[in-house]
């Protein structure tokens, strides 16, 4: 029982660091997307510079308020951060507020 238990933690372990550098990943790319060095989000954010990089190189967890933090100094939402990489978040808004226009419905052409 102990072994198994152990392995589960081994399990979640390495399940919590594969995130932990998903969301370094993503960090990295929406800095990069707003033409950013680590200064100057260290300045907008009041993150220390030595924190963004061990959190971008997945080696330090991250608090729920930092993510706040960084979110607001990059102009983006908190959520952002922890979706997949291949959804786009304006693409889905975008699709959204087409939809909420047409007020759900298709337009027949005449």
């Amino acid at each position: 029982m102990f072994l198994s238990l152990l392995r589960g933690r081994m399990d979640v372990k390495e399940k919590y660091n594969f995130e932990i550098s998903s969301f370094g990943k993503k960090l990295r790319q929406f800095r990069k997307r707003k033409k950013l060095i680590q200064l100057q989000l260290e300045m907008l954010s009041g993150i220390d510079r030595s924190e963004i990089s061990k959190i971008e190189n997945g080696q330090k967890n991250v608090e729920f308020f930092t993510i706040v933090k960084l979110a607001m100094a990059l102009g983006v939402e908190p959520y952002e951060f922890l979706l997949p990489e291949n959804l786009v978040v304006h693409e889905v808004q975008k699709s959204l507020r087409k939809v909420k226009n047409s007020g759900g419905r298709k337009r027949r052409k005449k």
